[in-house]
């Protein structure tokens, strides 16, 4: 069982938030309105990982609920269909960290920030954009805009949908835009699962860039931020 489900189960739902945002709520299937559209933009590049005191919120939860299980299937009935789970002291966890780990993006914490340099080139229908920094896991990107893919430094990623999150899973906020993930043939082949996402946030006019790599035992995660014209 994951961690969000282990939080969530037995209590009810989450909190839900506003819909409302900054930008317009049409879908797109190209990246070209999320691109920055100078040839070099300022751009924030931070690198986040879970929180290990989320671990130990839900290893408290968890012990809570072992003890007393018969309060918590009484406490699910009585909340069951609710769009909040009000707080309660038999959770054994404080109030103001049942509010904050209800966010989901709170159960993730930012590792370093570095403010970077994004400079775009276009050539032949590819837009690429290369990012100026130290030690970054993504250099550059390649946007292919007929085929509509995405070339890391490490593979051609295909579109997988456009993404409108109403509730932010991760840091820095809501956003909306196109995700790119590696083929299933060739998760299958190589172990290794890249997903790119790019797009903007919701409640702040700036440019998100989503980047993780997952393989076997480890995953690493960051996102470029940069200020939208």
């Amino acid at each position: 069982m994951s961690k969000r489900i282990l939080l969530i189960a037995g209590i009810g739902a989450l909190h839900l938030l506003s819909s409302k945002g900054v930008f317009g709520q049409v879908k797109t299937d190209t990246v070209e309105p999320f691109l920055p559209r100078e040839t070099v933009t300022k751009g924030w590049y931070v690198v986040i990982e879970p929180d290990s005191a989320f671990d130990d919120y839900c290893r408290r939860l968890r012990v809570a609920r072992e003890k007393d299980p018969e309060w918590f299937r009484e406490y699910a009935r009585n909340h069951q269909g609710e769009t909040s789970a009000p707080y309660d002291e038999h959770f054994g966890v404080g109030k103001e960290e049942y509010e904050h780990f209800l966010e989901p993006m709170n159960q993730y914490r930012e590792v370093k920030r570095l403010e970077i340099k994004i400079q775009r080139s276009d050539q032949k229908g590819v837009t690429q954009l290369d990012f100026r920094g130290d030690n970054l896991l993504l250099t550059n990107v390649a946007v292919t805009l007929e085929d509509k893919t995405v070339k890391t430094p490490l593979d051609i990623l295909p579109k997988r949908d456009f993404v409108d999150v109403q509730k932010a899973s991760l840091p820095p906020g809501r956003h909306r835009g196109l995700l790119f993930v590696t083929s299933d043939a060739k998760i299958g082949a190589t172990k290794r699962r890249e997903s790119l996402f790019i797009g903007e946030l919701k409640d702040k006019n700036s440019g998100i860039i989503h980047y993780a790599i997952n393989t076997p035992g480890q995953v690493k995660m960051i996102y470029i931020e940069f200020a939208k014209e």
